[in-house]
């Protein structure tokens, strides 16, 4: 397995946040952990990066363990939900700047800023200033940041809330065909089950720091579940026909 945790578990002041989740993931999926407000997948995603450290479990990538590194130390990137833009610079110098602390040669970064600007369609706001761009564009400056320093495991933290719907559903699409162009492996924390279905190669669902299901997004509402998942992916109005094709009942 290429990424995996095992036994993590984490507490707030007494209050027990994660409780033993285990799990994994290969080498070039897209990983969701869905679940409601307060359930601990933020949390997760947390661990995994090194912003805060567990109480006990491991943490694994690429047969290395990265349990006691620090977020600078990991080769991994994230996408936070507030973007994390610098204000001051512009798209490209946001994009490049993983790479100029890395200490890469000035006109290589640019080189490769520029491939970066192309993979988002940001073509022609390289030198416009990050905070005169939509949200929609500073998403996608802030994917090419992470992107671009070419990290083992992209983590993302529900990157799209800040989006309206029509902006959202585009951005799922994007950032789907990004993922399987560039081959990154990713996890990508969501409480929209639709967002869940529509770019996950494997989705996980928590409840109060467990993890109550797991598999493939046809896997999890085909294959009997407890009595929160039924009524958590029943809120979704999403149902799976004897072809294993998604559809929305219109309500």
């Amino acid at each position: 397995m290429y990424f995996y945790v095992e036994n993590l578990k984490k507490s707030f002041i007494n209050k027990i946040v994660l409780n033993d989740i285990s799990f994994g993931l290969d080498k070039g999926k897209l990983l969701c952990i869905l679940g409601e407000s307060g359930c601990g997948k933020t949390t997760t995603l947390n661990l995994i990066g090194g912003f805060l450290k567990s109480d006990n479990g491991k943490i694994f990538l690429d047969d290395e363990d990265i349990t006691n590194k620090e977020p600078n130390e990991r080769p991994t990137a994230t996408v936070f939900q507030n973007y994390g833009l610098f204000p001051n610079m512009t798209v490209l110098e946001n994009i490049v700047y993983g790479l100029k602390i890395k200490g890469v040669e000035y006109k290589q970064r640019i080189k490769k800023g520029l491939e970066y600007v192309a993979l988002v369609s940001l073509n022609g706001y390289e030198n416009q200033n990050v905070e005169k761009i939509s949200g929609g564009q500073k998403q996608r400056v802030a994917l090419a940041r992470a992107l671009i320093t070419n990290p083992k495991l992209l983590l993302l933290d529900e990157p799209f809330s800040n989006l309206d719907l029509n902006l959202r559903i585009k951005m799922r699409k994007e950032i789907k065909n990004i993922q399987k162009e560039t081959k990154t492996t990713m996890i990508f924390v969501t409480h929209d089950i639709e967002e869940a279905i529509t770019i996950a190669d494997y989705i996980i669902i928590m409840n109060n720091g467990y993890i109550v299901a797991k598999g493939n997004p046809i896997q999890i509402f085909k294959e009997e579940q407890n009595e929160y998942v039924k009524n958590f992916l029943n809120m979704s109005n999403y149902k799976i026909d004897e072809n294993n094709h998604f559809y929305k009942i219109l309500i």
